[in-house]
């Protein structure tokens, strides 16, 4: 005969499990069979006692009449019911209204309390709600019916959690105030790399609204198409490989027109499983900056060119010296004589001597926007001597060391230009009696040992620039601050302190990095290192002038110049080597040759004219009408060209980097109208 039904009871001091099946009547058996199977449901119900005493939660078990009939002592603990409280048999009510008398409940009549959860429990609904005790913890109470009648209710202990939880909305909350009030703001795109996340601050800046820019690109939202553009299609790829980005400048055109400066840096965001998740990051508004460091950049350059000034005028006298007295000799000499070939030779070398140091200075003083193109350091280095030379002393000699087999880099030329009379100019401060000043050239191929030593520098090919002087050197402390903004060593109201630090900053906008090694007394030597790039200019094709040697044709060209002269001297140069010249001298009377012709190959134009149609204006209504006509422009004045210069208009930036300044050779001429002739 099977034992009788035993209520469940979990530690009690006075009454266990087992204490209680002491108690158990077991009805006289002959058989070993019923003794062994009562044996068994005591070990079960033993058993089943540990299981319960060994969980974290708390539990116990009411029957259909609301009363106990199971529990453990975590329940108790959690519960704060003291020792010996829960019995078998004990009805609700009873801890209903204990709870109720120690204020659990919160304020009103404890009858009242009690019957509100008697009535809510005689329902038998499962139900789960949070309780905050007087001690400060937090339990979670959930309850289910029983299958047999009955319901139990496990509590749990989620103090911590709550703790944790109300940290991490606190955290959230201060980052969303921080996000919202601060200047800069923040973003997160998906693995798409679209916008999903911007901070509020996003509208202000961009005069758009964020549900406007969100699934959009970064590149979407500028208008621009990264394969086109140097520094955006490195940005592109260090998303696309995962890699984090510090510092990205770009310009923004905002809806109502006015042009901003962007700064961006982020870090790829990775799930457990190490698959991409997205861009976590900051951006920034540098438009003030910008400006800033461009008055610096201006006010450095007018500074260099103050001090090229003496130098300057002096060259352009014996110039004008050595012009003025040959045609002197030509105008008394008689018609026919030998000596007036000789005479207009030595001219004509003067006037590109002259012709040469305007366009330096007009190179250097322009103010165009960063154009980042393939050069040859060693040209630049070449071109840039003359004016070194006019602005250091007698007594420093210049020594130009290049390497014949020089890689090619992508940089912007005017700033490399900048940066190279920026560090002679400092070299020469450092050499008060005179010295030497170094620039050479050479190929790089760094290894993992040599990015040890250099913490900016990566395993690749460089192309390294060396600027090095005999001068006094600096200390190590000097050294450690050299690339500070604001920092100099110079007297007061003679530096500002930017030079160098504008120097690293277009190194850096290269992709490149910067060295310095200095001993005092033995002189100061800057290494600048920019990556190599494999990109092929463009080979110059067509047809060869047997005549002349240069490249020639016999396409239609309209040439649009309001200076008579030039336009003559251009018609009869093209003329010479094949081409069939048309003449204009504003952009409506091209307009008009066009329109009588139809079938011009190739428009040369001055960029500055008359008559309120420049050549800019001129070119895009000529390309709107007659999209396949080549265009050429020519000028000798930057202005106009700078400022169209940093449009995002493709068309536009094509022209300003194809332009051919003036004055010009017949040569010069030859090869870039061939140039173009010949694109695609």
């Amino acid at each position: 005969m099977p034992p009788k039904e035993l209520p469940a009871r979990m530690n009690d001091d006075k009454n266990t499990i087992s204490e209680a099946n002491e108690k158990i009547e077991v009805e006289p058996s002959n058989s070993a069979e019923e003794l062994n199977a009562s044996t068994q449901q005591q070990v079960k119900l033993a058993m089943l006692q540990d299981a319960f005493e060994s969980l974290n939660q708390g539990f116990n078990i009411f029957d259909q009449n609301l009363c106990l009939v199971a529990w453990n002592t975590r329940c108790l603990e959690l519960l704060d019911l003291p020792d010996g409280f829960a019995v078998i048999g004990k009805p609700l009510a009873d801890i209903f209204r204990y709870n109720a008398e120690r204020g659990n409940y919160g304020p009103g009549d404890i009858d009242g309390l009690v019957e509100e959860r008697i009535a809510r429990a005689r329902q038998f609904k499962p139900h789960r709600f949070e309780r905050l005790f007087p001690s400060g913890e937090v339990i979670e109470i959930v309850g289910n019916l029983l299958p047999g009648g009955g319901f139990i209710t496990t509590y749990s202990n989620i103090t911590e959690r709550k703790n944790s939880e109300a940290k991490r909305l606190e955290s959230e909350e201060r980052f969303r105030d921080l996000a919202e009030l601060g200047a800069d703001w923040f973003w997160e795109q998906d693995k798409d790399l679209r916008f999903v996340y911007l901070s509020k601050h996003i509208d202000q800046a961009s005069a758009r609204r964020r549900d406007e820019i969100l699934g959009m690109t970064r590149w979407e939202t500028v208008g621009i198409d990264p394969d086109s553009n140097v520094y955006w299609s490195n940005h592109r790829d260090d998303l696309l490989a995962r890699r984090p980005f510090k510092d990205f400048q770009f310009k923004y055109h905002r809806k109502d027109g006015e042009v901003f400066y962007r700064s961006v840096s982020g870090k790829p965001l990775f799930g457990q499983d190490g698959t991409f998740m997205g861009y976590r990051g900051v951006a920034s508004d540098i438009t003030q900056r910008k400006s800033l460091e461009e008055q610096v950049r201006r006010s450095q350059k007018m500074d260099a060119v103050g001090q090229l000034t003496g130098g300057i005028a002096h060259d352009f006298n014996n110039i004008l010296g050595i012009v003025l007295g040959n045609l002197e000799i030509i105008e008394s000499l008689p018609p026919g004589d030998s000596r007036i070939s000789e005479r207009l030779r030595k001219a004509k070398k003067t006037v590109e001597r002259g012709a040469d140091i305007t366009r330096k200075l007009l190179g250097f003083s322009r103010k165009d926007a960063h154009v980042v193109q393939t050069a040859d350091i060693n040209r630049s280095v070449q071109n840039l001597r003359s004016l070194i030379a006019k602005s250091l002393t007698v007594s420093i000699e210049i020594k130009t060391p290049l390497d014949g087999n020089l890689w090619t880099v992508e940089i912007d030329p005017g700033d490399f230009d900048d940066a190279i009379l920026n560090l002679a100019l400092n070299a020469r401060d450092a050499m008060p009696g005179g010295g030497a000043l170094t620039i050479a050239t050479t190929n790089m191929v760094l290894d993992e040992k040599f990015v040890q030593q250099n913490q900016d520098a990566t395993a690749a090919d460089y192309v390294r620039v060396s600027i090095g002087d005999t001068g006094t050197g600096m200390t190590e402390d000097v050294k450690d601050k050299v690339f500070d903004p604001f920092f100099t060593t110079k007297e007061l109201g003679k530096g500002t302190g930017l030079g160098l630090s504008m120097v690293y900053g277009f190194v850096e906008r290269s992709g490149g990095f910067i060295t310095v090694d200095s001993k005092i007394g033995a002189g100061t030597t800057f290494h600048l290192y920019f990556p190599r790039t494999v990109k092929l200019e463009i080979e110059l094709k067509g047809t060869t002038n047997t005549e002349s040697g240069l490249p020639g044709g016999t396409e239609k060209i309209l040439i649009v110049d309001d200076e008579e002269g030039l336009r003559e001297i251009a018609a009869l140069n093209l003329d010479e080597l094949g081409y069939r010249t048309f003449a204009a001298e504003d952009g409506l009377s091209a307009l008009t040759i066009l329109e009588q012709e139809g079938d011009i190959d190739l428009l040369f134009t001055d960029v500055v004219m008359p008559n309120k149609m420049d050549a800019f204006e001129l070119a895009q209504r000529v390309h709107k009408r007659y999209p396949d006509l080549k265009i050429l422009l020519t000028s000798g004045y930057t202005g106009t060209r700078a400022k169209l210069t940093a449009t995002f208009d493709e068309f536009i930036t094509r022209l300003n980097q194809e332009v051919l300044d003036k004055p010009y050779s017949i040569s010069e001429m030859a090869i870039a109208v061939r140039k173009i002739l010949d694109e695609k």
